[in-house]
């Protein structure tokens, strides 16, 4: 049986298919981080999985760590690989 937690937003399905492997971490981290954001400001975490893999695949990497612990506020991936490297002071 497969639950609302189990299965994928079928929009941000079709949005990984168009991302190179290397870049779904990355995508993933945007997605967790701009949930956050909007549910700070908005109350409700609406996404454009399309918009955001467009960001992904143009450039956009992080280059900080999140303002939230990204593994208990999102329940669609519990990694800690999204992409941050950590920036090295000159």
């Amino acid at each position: 049986m497969t639950t609302k937690k189990d299965s994928i937003n079928p929009k941000k399905e079709e949005a990984l298919k168009e991302l190179q492997d290397d870049l779904k971490p990355i995508f993933e981290r945007l997605v967790a981080e701009y949930q956050f954001h909007c549910m700070e400001r908005y109350g409700r975490p609406f996404v454009s999985y399309a918009v955001l893999a467009d960001l992904v695949k143009d450039g956009w990497r992080p280059t900080h760590k999140p303002k939230f612990n990204i593994e208990t506020f999102s329940s669609d991936f519990g990694r800690s690989d999204f992409g941050y490297k950590e920036a090295k002071e000159p």
